[in-house]
């Protein structure tokens, strides 16, 4: 027996109902469709979508949409039944799938539905009680007679007494009908002062219907279902009566009915981050991405309108890059008009990603300046190995630039007389090389750098930390040969690309790049570059809030917004009560609340007073929905389950980040933002990465951190002794060795010896350790 709950009542013949309860006890249907009610609300909620591709192009009857109803402030699935089209406004009846009810709803609160959110039938359904005809009193004047006839419409006393049965009922069960044709047809059963009575029968015994074997017209019978038709845009369209026709099929099993005939072939997705990703082009905000930029500049969003000439986008198709990145949206404009450009981005390894747009500058532009000097290139690439240098000078064969530029590789070790032996072609215009081979270039041949426009640093992360002298040699050259007034007219330009942030990019920035364009991909080095204080609070599980309370100012001098950040609803409620207990003005938002995300946008929006704290308790999964940027302090209550996510809550402070492009206009006496994060012993197996990250920060680490921290590396290594010996120690008591001699193919006279060590097949490492000849590197 189903257990259903009744939400609108149009007579016996029409009743609009939820399966709330299985034939088997299970409540599995709700909690599906809580999650999915959860999940839509969270995604149309999150303000990093591309409302340009959700908003529908035009409006269909009969098709499935997502409409915005005021009342319950949630996102909900509607089939439109009427569109009504004035001049001022475009407005549909929409009758809402999932809870029985009829809105009139505007455009621009309509989007279009993801396949995810289409995986459950409608939730409402259109039940009517099982064998029973209305019948009706007609009275004969000729023949002067009252008769009990079948009818075909209920009258209004039998809906009235539904209603009141309804009413006065504590619980309401249901039996489908198993000898009719459609799985809508039930027998009604409500339990009243204790006593179950079956609602067919007393219609029938109070002589409101009669039991009828025929049956009810079938636009009575068949549910409301969803049509496969409906799952993608740009499927062909289809009525109620085709939906109703393509999907109903009768239940296998009585009693459930909404989740077995019609489900997607695929598991329930409770991911709502997982696929139908939705990329926002218009603002790099809210999509994590951290955009400071002394000019202001368009981002590209397609290969098209790329600043790029047709030849280099040839070159780019030929390889399948058809999808530009967003790091390439945002420093292509600037790299291809001559600004000094600064990338941070998780496929800075790849070099097409600036060196299309840098090579249509140079070629478009750069041409032109290169006769003020005789001989010498006029851009040099630096590489932090030769074998990416190799790469590198491969695609520029490959781009067919070398009838222009005339690109060369040179690449020399310490060997005496080596560096005076190389000799520049006089076309030559770029330079591949490694910041050891220029520096001793530059020590022989320094007049052959004296129209140097261009620097490139590839991984610039790598050249720092493996070459800092030399970095620092090239850059003072760089800076000398470029400021000199004959050549203030000429286009300098430094574009340096990396996967990490460093220290030493502090002075390349401000000491080298004039007018820079920022562009970080990666939000926890964004907040790297941002100088975000980190803070870090060790702790045990039970004593987390008073820790977290401590922390807490609740009399600032100047306003301050601090957003506390958990992993679950339960976390937001404790925490919630505590702070609110301590008399400030707190605000909490799970996805249990999603109906006060509104209001809760609204009052962190307001301008704040000296002395007024405001405090947001939320999930990791709400700050999409939030789209907060202005926080001045991030507590992480919940520890964040990986860098991504601890990335993305820095980034609530994106707006307060140091801006170095505009570090003379910054206001020096602004509070610091803060990071603060709370570890327990329930946060040991993230500990080292933690360490790691915070590492590379200036933040004063506390030692119970390196303590538990070296706990946990010895507690890891003790569970490496189960493991069974390395083969090579158990035939020769030793790690057996094997030296490889690797001779590249790029120069003869450029050998490179590399020793590999291939120890321990099971357990150990594999080291590779390599010794350049020249390069003594």
């Amino acid at each position: 027996m189903l257990e259903i709950s009744i939400l609108k009542v149009e007579n016996p013949s029409c009743l609009w109902g939820r399966v709330v309860c299985g034939a088997d006890g299970s409540v599995e249907t709700t909690e599906h469709y809580t999650i999915l009610q959860a999940q839509m609300n969270l995604f149309y909620h999150d303000v990093t979508q591309n409302l340009h591709q959700l908003k529908p192009t035009s409006l269909e009857e009969g098709q499935v949409y997502v409409v915005y109803w005021a009342a319950k402030k949630s996102w909900c699935r509607a089939v439109v039944r009427s569109v009504i089209t004035d001049p001022t406004c475009c407005r549909a009846f929409c009758f809402l799938v999932d809870h029985g009810e009829m809105i009139v709803v505007s455009l621009d609160k309509i989007r279009v539905p993801l396949q995810k959110f289409l995986q459950l039938p409608f939730w409402v359904r259109r039940f009517h009680l099982a064998r029973l005809q209305p019948i009706t009193l007609r009275v004969s004047i000729l023949a002067e007679k009252v008769e009990l006839e079948p009818s075909k419409q209920w009258d209004f006393s039998a809906t009235l007494y539904l209603h009141n049965l309804l009413r006065a009922s504590t619980q309401t069960e249901a039996v489908l009908h198993e000898l009719e044709s459609d799985s809508t047809s039930i027998e009604l059963y409500l339990t009243i002062s204790n006593i179950k009575i079956c609602v067919n029968d007393d219609l029938v015994a109070n002589r409101f219907a009669c039991y009828s074997s025929s049956g009810l017209d079938a636009c009575d019978r068949f549910p409301l279902m969803l049509s496969p038709c409906i799952l993608t845009q740009t499927a062909s369209k289809c009525s109620d009566k085709q939906m109703e026709q393509n999907l109903h099929s009768p239940s296998e099993h009585g009693g459930m009915t909404l989740l077995l005939k019609w489900l997607n072939p695929e598991p329930f997705n409770s991911d709502p981050d997982a696929g139908d990703d939705v990329v926002s082009l218009s603002d790099p905000w809210v999509k994590g991405i951290l955009v400071h930029s002394a000019l202001s500049m368009e981002p590209c969003n397609t290969l098209e309108d790329a600043p790029i000439i047709d030849s280099l986008r040839q070159v780019l198709l030929r390889k399948n890059y058809h999808t530009l990145s967003p790091a390439d949206r945002y420093s292509w404009p600037a790299v291809a008009r001559g600004c000094n450009t600064f990338v941070i981005s998780q496929n800075a390894d790849q070099p097409l990603g600036y060196l299309i747009p840098l090579l249509t500058h140079i070629i478009l532009n750069s041409l032109l300046f290169s006769h003020l000097s005789s001989s010498g290139p006029i851009a040099v690439l630096l590489c932090p190995g030769w074998e990416k240098a190799q790469m590198i000078y491969n695609l520029l064969e490959e781009s067919k630039v070398s009838q222009t530029l005339h690109p060369i590789i040179v690449l020399v070790g310490i060997g005496k007389d080596e560096a005076k032996a190389v000799k520049f072609p006089k076309n030559c215009l770029l330079l591949v090389t490694t910041p050891f081979t220029l520096v001793r270039l530059l020590s022989c041949h320094c007049f052959l750098f004296l129209r140097l426009y261009h620097l490139v640093l590839d991984e610039a992360d790598q050249l720092f930390t493996f070459a800092p002298d030399e970095m620092g040699t090239i850059l003072q050259h760089f800076q000398k040969v470029t400021s000199s007034e004959e050549k203030a007219s000429c286009p300098r330009q430094l574009v340096a690309v990396s996967k990490r942030w460093t220290s030493p990019m502090d002075d390349l920035i401000s000491k080298h790049m004039l007018d820079p364009s920022i562009v970080i991909t990666v939000p926890e080095e964004a907040a790297l570059y941002g100088n975000i204080q980190q803070v870090i609070l060790m702790t045990i599980e039970s004593n987390k809030i008073s820790a977290l309370l401590g922390v807490l100012d609740f009399s600032p001098e100047v306003g301050q917004k601090t957003l506390i950040v958990t992993n679950s609803a339960e976390e937001v409620e404790d925490v919630f009560k505590a702070v609110s207990n301590k008399s400030a003005f707190c605000l909490k938002i799970h996805k249990g609340l999603l109906d006060q995300l509104d209001f809760v946008i609204q009052q962190w929006s307001k301008s704040i007073g000296p002395g007024t704290h405001v405090i947001l308790v939320s999930t990791s999964e709400c700050l999409g929905s939030l789209g907060i940027r202005d926080a001045a302090c991030v507590v992480h209550y919940g520890f964040p389950p990986s860098p991504k996510v601890f990335g993305y809550r820095l980034f609530c402070m994106a707006e307060n980040f140091r801006n170095l492009p505009k570090q003379d206009q910054t206001d020096c006496s602004s509070p610091v933002s803060r990071s603060v994060l709370l570890i327990s012993e329930r946060n040991a197996r993230h500990v080292v990465g933690v360490l790691r990250y915070l590492e590379r920060t200036d933040a004063p680490l506390p030692p119970v951190l390196f303590s538990f921290a070296e706990g946990v590396h010895v507690a890891r290594e003790d569970q490496k002794s189960d493991r069974p010996f390395c083969s090579y120690l158990k035939s020769f008591g030793f790690c057996r060795c094997v030296f490889v001699r690797i001779f590249p193919l790029n120069f003869h006279h450029q050998l490179e010896l590399k020793y590999i060590f291939i120890i321990n097949q099971i357990n150990c490492c594999l080291c590779v350790l390599t010794t350049n000849r020249n390069d003594n590197k």
